[in-house]
């Protein structure tokens, strides 16, 4: 039988700065998505006739964000016909190309897939580039509350989901615009050299597959040539007697 007591405190209704800080968070996320929703009209987030670049038609033949356009098209094109997605011949003839080793976004294109298929390319670039200000907004958010209060976090993430990078590459590059993951991976960087929390492999992987992950979105953001490190970075902590701050120096010795 529980005791009066402890049943009490089972059923006992939040406080008063409980409820507040659940509106808080609420609100600040509104208000990322109502700065998202608004970025670039006239051109509505759902448009496929134009893309993100104050009004520029379909006709318009030399902006990059046609071209990110048509990695999403040609993406949604090789799937609904059984082809590999990650190659075509449309372009390089006779030899064709692999997709991985460009610009394109084939996590993006996978995800916005059933959007490109029934209305168009250009309202999934529409729509993602509105995503890239809320999510990164979002992250960086929810990374930087862990450290201080709400609103400090809330302005943190005004200036790293609107700022001058996102913003200027979100009109040409969106492989380049979508930072969602990257605050989330300084987070895991924190909580395995610093903190050290938790079990050294689940550390290992909270930080290396965002990191291979972001590179369905900007390939080009993480050196190829580096691409292995991704994989092997959940082995990493894994020799607990390891010195850090030895491996790493600018820490100042606070990881040993």
């Amino acid at each position: 039988m529980i005791p009066a007591s402890e049943a009490a405190s089972q059923h006992r209704r939040p406080s008063l700065r409980d409820v507040v800080v659940r509106y808080q968070v609420a609100l600040y996320f509104a208000l990322f998505g109502y700065g998202a929703f608004v970025s670039y009209l006239p051109v509505a987030p759902w448009s496929s006739t134009t893309v993100p670049t104050s009004g520029v038609t379909l006709s318009y033949p030399g902006n990059d964000s046609t071209v990110i356009a048509w990695f999403l098209q040609i993406f949604s094109y090789n799937v609904t016909h059984g082809l590999n997605p990650l190659f075509t011949d449309r372009l390089n003839l006779p030899f064709g190309l692999h997709l991985a080793n460009v610009t394109a976004v084939p996590l993006l294109a996978f995800l916005s897939l059933p959007i490109t298929a029934t209305w168009g390319a250009f309202a999934s670039l529409n729509l993602l580039v509105r995503l890239s200000f809320l999510l990164t907004a979002w992250s960086m958010y929810w990374v930087i509350r862990h450290w201080t209060r709400p609103a400090v976090a809330f302005v943190a993430g005004v200036i790293v989901g609107f700022g001058p990078f996102v913003v200027s590459q979100s009109t040409l590059h969106l492989n380049l615009a979508f930072q969602a993951l990257v605050p989330l991976i300084c987070y895991a960087a924190y909580r395995l050299f610093v903190l050290r929390e938790g079990p050294p492999w689940r550390s290992g992987l909270y930080l290396g597959w965002p990191a291979r992950v972001s590179t369905s979105f900007h390939p080009k953001f993480w050196p190829s040539r580096s691409s292995s490190s991704h994989w092997l970075s959940p082995a990493t902590p894994l020799r607990r007697g390891e010195n850090y701050g030895r491996r790493f120096p600018i820490c100042g010795g606070r990881l040993s």
